[in-house]
């Protein structure tokens, strides 16, 4: 990208989305703020603005790298990167989006009454469903999976306390959570056209839509390493051929 010191913060938003994050974490106001150059906000900021101009520049083009195979790794294995790959930026990006969804209904649901209104309460709808999808994961179901994993590999006989929840409702009550997820999702991506920003959005819609954009492909990927890798894998452990003698 042409990035230069005399950039200004609303060309440089626009034009690539993903710097949003970086005018955000240094609370830089890239709306309606976004005609001062990134020479005189790193000077009121007190951020070294070669430093800065590096930050935004590897933000820019930053791509992802080749996610790990998990698909014969343990559980003990696959849970903590699930968390630690999705569910920790989840609870960071959710409250983000959330308060620039509110901004943009502010500003903009008046003058688009046929999308804004409704985005608006689709990604209420969604965020209210994955926040608590997230919790029963960490606080009830993974554990259950990991006790589960490791009853297993210490030859511990059937019998004794019941687990406090099985894994077969578990994982039910998951791909019913994932099925209500990716519906709001679709009709997320319908109702913003392909999370496209109309001409008049200032740079707080443009980058919801960018921010709503990369949560779906999140949430995909997600849901597809739970019920493609995690849930095969767990039912491996309940076969009868998989469980040890005793």
């Amino acid at each position: 990208m042409n990035l230069t010191s005399t950039s200004t913060v609303g060309t440089v938003a626009a034009e690539h989305p993903a710097t949003i994050r970086v005018f955000q974490a240094h609370g830089i106001d890239f709306c309606c703020g976004g005609g001062k150059t990134l020479s005189e906000v790193s000077a009121a900021h007190g951020i070294g603005l070669e430093a800065f101009l590096s930050e935004i520049s590897a933000a820019a083009t930053a791509t992802k790298s080749a996610e790990p195979v998990f698909t014969k790794a343990p559980i003990t294995e696959l849970i903590p990167h699930i968390l630690a790959r999705y569910h920790s930026s989840l609870w960071k990006e959710l409250p983000r989006l959330g308060g620039m969804a509110d901004r943009v209904l502010a500003a903009h649901g008046e003058r688009h009454p046929e999308s804004v209104p409704e985005m608006h309460r689709l990604f209420c709808a969604l965020r209210a469903d994955l926040e608590p999808h997230l919790a029963e994961e960490e606080d009830v179901i993974f554990p259950a999976l990991i006790a589960l994993e490791m009853r297993q590999a210490s030859g511990r006989p059937a019998g004794g306390a019941p687990p406090a929840v099985s894994a077969e409702a578990g994982i039910a009550l998951l791909e019913q959570q994932h099925e209500t997820v990716g519906e709001l999702l679709r009709s997320l991506r319908r109702v913003t056209g392909g999370y496209t920003a109309p001409e008049d959005a200032c740079n707080t819609f443009r980058g919801l839509m960018h921010g709503l954009a990369e949560l779906e492909t999140e949430v995909h990927e997600h849901v597809h390493l739970e019920n493609n890798v995690l849930f095969p894998a767990v039912a491996k452990l309940r076969t009868p051929a998989a469980l040890p003698a005793v």
